[in-house]
């Protein structure tokens, strides 16, 4: 998410790190390395751990298929207490950098597996999910540092054949001023383990928008952000049964009086579009 700090988009590589949440199912267990010599750097990790599952109940005795697996660290019923560590995860990967002064380049890949095959359940919406038991990728990012403009980007493939990118510009032409405007788009069979980009919805694939956003200083002890989201969805989705496209608009302002107190005033106006009950075409709603 965005805070009224900071209107960018552009993520910065921290490499690797220890794990700081709380969550039971999104850390790592394994080796990594960083080496760097001046300009360049490369980065290789693997990583073995249990995770728990929920099966399908099909006889499938030896080697029985996953709907789902489950991140919650829950074991309270009987069902939970059978999947807990019931799948083993294996991800290798590593990344390449090179940096200068005004230019960054990277290329990484991530090859992912489990022991078992994962097959989500049939709503029409889960058509694109992922299914079977591996995955591989690979992305490409870049930074470019001008005078007054900041230009970033990155493509990933997924299994070689499902793309996904994001190319977004930072400008500040003095005075204050901060611009930024970012293009995402994500193959509808895009579900990458352990992505993080920045979309309306949790499972980004099929999912394309619009980031535009504005900072600047009226005066010294103001300062106003407003922010514009605009998405589009090419398939169906949970509670929504046809494509659909939605926006939401944010607006922060603050102004310090002095050092210990201030004034803030936040607004926000979300539209998206959502079936009716009676399985007839979206309506809009707040």
């Amino acid at each position: 998410g965005l805070s009224s700090e900071n209107t960018s988009l552009r993520k910065r590589p921290s490499g690797l790190t220890r794990y700081h949440s709380a969550g039971e199912a999104s850390f790592l267990r394994g080796v990594g390395v960083e080496l760097s010599r001046g300009a360049h750097q490369i980065s290789l990790f693997g990583s073995y751990r249990p995770l728990d599952a929920s099966f399908l109940m099909i006889d499938t005795i030896e080697n029985p298929l996953v709907s789902t697996l489950r991140t919650s660290g829950l074991h309270r019923t009987q069902s939970e207490v059978d999947g807990r560590n019931a799948v083993d995860e294996s991800i290798l990967g590593g990344y390449y950098q090179y940096s200068s002064r005004l230019f960054r380049a990277g290329i990484g890949t991530a090859a992912w597996s489990v022991s078992h095959s994962i097959v989500p359940s049939d709503e029409l919406y889960r058509l694109f999910y992922f299914r079977g038991s591996e995955l591989n990728s690979l992305f490409i990012d870049y930074r470019l540092f001008l005078s007054r403009l900041h230009l970033y980007g990155e493509v990933a493939v997924q299994d070689f054949g499902t793309p996904a990118f994001m190319q977004g510009f930072d400008f500040r032409p003095g005075g204050g001023v901060e611009l930024t405007l970012a293009y995402r788009y994500f193959d509808h069979g895009y579900m990458a383990i352990f992505q993080s980009p920045y979309s309306r919805s949790s499972t980004p694939g099929g999912e394309q928008g619009l980031y535009a956003a504005i900072r600047f200083q009226p005066l010294k002890q103001a300062t106003i952000t407003s922010t514009l989201n605009y998405y589009r969805f090419s398939w169906m989705r949970y509670r929504v049964s046809a494509p659909s496209s939605g926006f939401d608009y944010r607006l922060w302002a603050r102004y310090a009086i002095d050092r210990a107190n201030g004034l803030v005033l936040r607004y926000r106006y979300s539209s998206q579009e959502r079936a009716r009950l009676n399985g007839s075409s979206p309506s809009k709603g707040l």
